[in-house]
């Protein structure tokens, strides 16, 4: 992980919920956010919004049900899931606003503000 995002960061900074296995949740989210960036955060800015995207990416996958219901729900192999308030039918998107591979929206905007997303490349 480019950053040991901590609980103690994820209640006290960050504000998030309670899930049981939080630190499993946390260091998922982290691998899920690594696996998008460009390289590791430099600075304390980029740190911040690094960390805010693992633990806005932890939340959601709390909000899922947990690391195993989340993988589920992002591998194609349900046609439908409903875990209290969250539910995903086939071909569509999670409720919550998540990306299709199960990213969720608050975590790309917090990598994309820290300019840690690729952009793509200009047409010539």
């Amino acid at each position: 992980m480019a950053v040991n995002v901590t609980e103690d960061f994820y209640y006290s900074i960050f504000g998030g919920t309670d899930y049981p296995e939080l630190d499993r949740l946390l260091k998922r989210a982290g691998n899920e956010i690594d696996s998008l960036i460009l390289r590791s955060p430099e600075g304390e800015l980029e740190e911040r919004q690094y960390s805010f995207a693992v633990c806005a990416q932890a939340e959601y996958m709390g909000l899922c049900g947990g690391v195993e219901a989340w993988a589920m729900s992002v591998s194609g192999n349900a046609s439908s899931v409903s875990i209290g308030s969250f539910s995903m039918s086939q071909g569509g998107s999670a409720s919550g606003g998540a990306s299709d591979d199960g990213i969720c929206g608050s975590a790309l905007q917090y990598l994309s503000r820290a300019g840690l997303l690729y952009r793509g490349c200009a047409a010539w």
